[in-house]
């Protein structure tokens, strides 16, 4: 049955005109957006697979919405994902915004509510890169690598190179963890501390890596992991 056929009070568009927006579920606002369901589930019951396949945090979860993650949904379409994925980026800009672009970045907190939207629901590692000015204020953020921290995703020559070439005169080292827990292992420590000898080497400031979880971050300046290194 589809929600035309539904009693009139219960159709979301119904409800949000008569009651509100804050009265819709997050199933019936996303329902909403997509306008029409498919053969077989209603438009708030496609509206439930999209949240269930991008996460178990409800819509918040669309921030981390994928093609291939909304395609792989039966009766989604192109026209759908498309729409999802830019309420996926209209969320993601959103929390972003909330902290401007010039807002000096010079407290490990800011940094991490900055990108944690972001970050928080990715399945597989994200190793990124900031980039400040001499003011430590946002010049760039560079995504390094996608999977575990390893030799091979954490080439210091490379994050050096990119880090020169936006003229950064401090960086901050980014990564979350997919299960949620922020704590840092002994290989991202390590390889941590072989970093900023590596920038100290030339001239550039490493001021902090910090690890992304699930709505919460560690940082190794605040631990002062970095300290006397």
């Amino acid at each position: 049955m589809g929600v035309k056929d539904w009693a009139k009070e219960n159709q979301p568009y119904y409800k949000c005109l008569e009651h509100g927006q804050e009265t819709l579920t997050d199933a019936e606002l996303l329902a909403v957006l997509l306008k029409y369901g498919a053969k077989g589930k209603s438009c708030v019951e496609l509206a439930d697979e999209v949240m269930a396949v991008c996460g178990d945090k409800g819509i918040v979860s669309l921030g981390c919405a994928t093609k291939e993650k909304l395609l792989s949904i039966k009766g989604m379409g192109e026209s759908k994902t498309v729409t999802m994925l830019c309420i996926s980026e209209i969320v993601n800009r959103y929390c972003r915004e909330k902290i401007r672009s010039d807002k000096v970045m010079d407290d490990p907190s800011i940094i991490a509510n900055y990108y944690m939207n972001e970050y928080r629901f990715y399945d597989q590692e994200v190793l990124s890169l900031i980039c400040l000015d001499t003011k430590n204020k946002l010049i760039a953020k560079v995504n390094i690598s996608k999977g575990s921290l390893n030799s091979s995703t954490f080439y210091i020559p490379d994050i050096l190179k990119t880090a020169l070439s936006y003229s950064a005169a401090g960086v901050v080292l980014m990564h979350n963890h997919p299960s949620g827990d922020p704590l840092p292992s002994k290989a991202d420590i390590s390889a941590t501390l072989d970093f900023k000898k590596a920038c100290e080497c030339i001239k550039i400031a490493m001021l902090d890596h910090i690890v992304l979880g699930d709505n919460c971050y560690f940082s190794m300046k605040e631990a002062h992991i970095l300290d006397g290194e």
